[in-house]
């Protein structure tokens, strides 16, 4: 994800490099190289933590094939060990984003805030969709329950425009 973001900043970048130019938006320009920076220190943090854990599983991996068949409990326990160093490095990982963008001093990007407002602005608009198109059939039903068993509300037909346009017609 923070190479994705990478990348939509590179994109970006000549418009917030322009934003540099003028005082008042000077500090907008500051804040994107803020994040820039951050999300770069990111995926420089991933990549430790990644070829950490890779060496750890490794040797953990290792020692468990290298020990004696017959040594069931040290390798349950070594499995219990890379169990627990997962657990740590996907904690660890979780909290990547805010170590970097205090690293840095800039912002950071947080997908789980953006996934938590988008789910919610679609549940809310798919709620009030649901909750209007109740609303419009329940009416239907009652205009259809009043058209059955009491006068029409549908005014009458007024005079054909077709007639006076040829009465008009004829008279000059």
């Amino acid at each position: 994800m923070a190479h994705l973001m990478a990348t939509v900043y590179v994109a970006l970048g000549p418009i917030f490099i322009s934003l540099a130019l003028f005082a008042p938006t000077r500090p907008i320009f500051s804040a994107f190289v803020g994040a820039l920076i951050s999300t770069v220190v990111l995926q420089g943090l991933a990549l430790a933590l990644a070829s950490l854990l890779v060496g750890a599983e490794g040797a953990m991996a290792n020692a468990v094939l290298v020990s004696a068949p017959t040594e069931t409990y040290g390798r349950v326990g070594m499995l219990f060990g890379a169990c627990m160093v997962f657990s740590l490095a996907g904690w660890f990982a979780l909290r990547l984003p805010a170590v970097a963008a205090s690293l840095c001093g800039g912002v950071h990007f947080a997908p789980t805030a953006l996934v938590a407002m988008t789910y919610g602005s679609i549940q809310n608009g798919a709620s009030a969709a649901i909750n209007t198109a109740g609303n419009y059939a329940g009416q239907g039903v009652q205009a259809a329950r009043r058209g059955l068993s009491g006068p029409s509300s549908i005014p009458p037909a007024g005079p054909s425009l077709s007639r006076s346009a040829s009465a008009q017609g004829t008279n000059r």
